[in-house]
């Protein structure tokens, strides 16, 4: 419709337009284009695009097996450890991203997280996944001891101000550590993109 106006620039063309308005009766309206201005037509295309971004857990290539197949390291589990009743959300968000990693509970889930807090850029985002959850700020007195959520607490703190060796003596019956559990090329990647564009990372 606009096309055939700028067709047409010897006169000020008069569009009318029938809109529906009270009773059985249309009310007329007019739209009008001046020949003597210059008109801009701009035209907006969308086009879906769908990017496959990869996973934190590692293949088959990636470290050592997870306990898995003939001859794996078996992973310790801690089955005695009791939920922390305080912080319900937070506990179960940190089991449910072990679940994906395939890390059961136990001294394994510690080690991660210990090395992870250890070098936290190194394993970003990982790292700003699990330790938000971990920031309990006061509420930290709170913890149950020995639960849990607070075994996992104190393993990022003894990461955090005493390094990677220390993780690896405290929790010396796991075979498993964090670049064996997370995928160097999924973290790279993610780098990357952090690095590139403003990416925040919510539940």
């Amino acid at each position: 419709m606009s096309l055939r106006a700028l067709s047409l620039p010897l006169f000020t063309v008069t569009l009318m337009l029938l809109t529906p308005s009270s009773g059985n009766h249309r009310q007329k309206r007019f739209v009008y284009f001046n020949h003597e201005t210059d008109m801009t037509v701009g035209l907006l295309v969308g086009v879906p695009i769908s990017v496959t971004l990869p996973s934190l857990l590692p293949g088959r290539s990636w470290g050592r097996s997870l306990g898995s197949g003939a001859g794996a390291p078996a992973i310790p589990e801690d089955v005695e450890a009791a939920a922390d009743p305080s912080f319900p959300e937070q506990e179960e968000k940190v089991q449910s991203y072990f679940a994906h990693l395939q890390i059961p509970e136990g001294p394994c889930q510690e080690r991660i997280l210990c090395e992870i807090a250890a070098s936290p850029e190194e394993y970003f985002p990982a790292s700003e996944i699990f330790l938000k959850e971990l920031d309990l700020g006061a509420g930290a007195t709170a913890l149950v001891p020995d639960s849990r959520l607070s075994r996992l607490l104190a393993a990022s703190k003894t990461g955090f101000n005493q390094g990677e060796r220390q993780c690896k003596k405290n929790y010396i019956t796991c075979p498993v550590g964090a670049d064996d559990a997370i995928s160097r090329f999924g973290l790279k990647v993610w780098q990357y993109l952090a690095s590139k564009l403003n990416l925040s990372f919510k539940n």
